[in-house]
C-alpha cells in the first residue's frame, strides 16, 4: 500500500501535459504585470498547446472561451477592485481612469492613467479636508442670532 500511495505522490506519475499546464498558469501570471503582453502572450500560448494538445476545433475554441471568460472577469471585476481597494478609488473611476488615458494618450495613457488618478484623488480629498475644516464650510450651518424681545426693538418709522 505504501508503494502505491509512494508511486501516486511521485513527481513523475503527474502527468506531462498537466505540468505544462502549471508552466503555462504560472507563466501567465507571471506575465500578467505587463498589461497588454501579457495577456497576448498568455492566450497564444493557451490556443498553442490546445492545437498540439487536441487538435480539433471544438476543444480549441473552449479554451479560446475559458481565457476569454477568465480575462473578461479578471479586467473588469477583480483588477478594478483590488486596484480600487489599494489606492483608495472606487472601481468605476478605475475603469473610467483607463478608458480615459487609453483615449486621450494611448498605450502610455494607459499605464500612467491609474497613478494619475491616485494622485488626483488623494490632491481632491486633502483639498476636501481642508475646505471641511475652514470657516467657509461652517458658515452656513451656524445658528441664526437670537431675537430681541419685541420690547427693545425700536420701532420701525
Amino acid at each position: 500500500m505504501s508503494s502505491l500511495l509512494g508511486g501516486l505522490l511521485h513527481p513523475l506519475a503527474v502527468p506531462a501535459h498537466v505540468l505544462v499546464l502549471l508552466a503555462l498558469g504560472l507563466l501567465i501570471g507571471v506575465l500578467a504585470i505587463i498589461p497588454v503582453l501579457g495577456a497576448a502572450t498568455g492566450f497564444i500560448l493557451a490556443i498553442s498547446f490546445a492545437a498540439l494538445q487536441y487538435g480539433t476545433w471544438t476543444e480549441i475554441l473552449v479554451v479560446i472561451g475559458i481565457f476569454a471568460f477568465g480575462q473578461l472577469i479578471e479586467a473588469n471585476v477583480l483588477t478594478p477592485k483590488l486596484v480600487g481597494d489599494r489606492i483608495h478609488l472606487h472601481p468605476v473611476w478605475v475603469i473610467f481612469a483607463l478608458f480615459a488615458g487609453g483615449t486621450l494618450f494611448g498605450f502610455v495613457g494607459v499605464l500612467l492613467a491609474v497613478p494619475a488618478a491616485a494622485v488626483i484623488g488623494v490632491l481632491i480629498r486633502f483639498a476636501l479636508a481642508r475646505y471641511r475644516g475652514s470657516s467657509l464650510y461652517d458658515a452656513g450651518e451656524r445658528e441664526p442670532p437670537s431675537r430681541e424681545p419685541p420690547s427693545r426693538v425700536a420701532p420701525f418709522r
